[in-house]
């Protein structure tokens, strides 16, 4: 029996190191996307035409993004809606049956 809960404790702290290892391989990813993220831009020193360039690509990006996001709103609420009605009918069906 000890030998067995001390397998059982061994492999807990297998389990732990590896973790450990995981976050420090984590921490050192995170420390090499700092070190070779690009310059922030100071956006005080750019002319304002090559701004409006970029803001432009990202409205059109959005609004793009939010017509897809109504359609899947509009599908979603009328699926909703349907299987809603469906079930109200079983509910009412089942209400008529006797439990035994």
């Amino acid at each position: 029996m000890r030998g067995t809960s001390l397998a059982r404790q061994s492999d807990g702290n297998e389990e732990e190191q590896e973790e450990d290892d995981d976050v420090l391989s984590n921490a050192a990813t995170n420390e090499e996307m700092r070190a070779s993220s690009p310059e922030k831009l100071d956006y005080h020193k750019l002319p304002l035409s090559n701004l409006t360039g970029g803001i432009d690509s990202k409205v059109t990006s959005l609004e793009k993004d939010l017509s897809y996001l109504r359609a899947t709103r509009r599908q979603t609420c009328s699926a909703s809606k349907q299987t809603l009605s469906r079930l109200e009918v079983i509910v009412g069906v089942l209400s008529t049956m006797k439990c035994s």
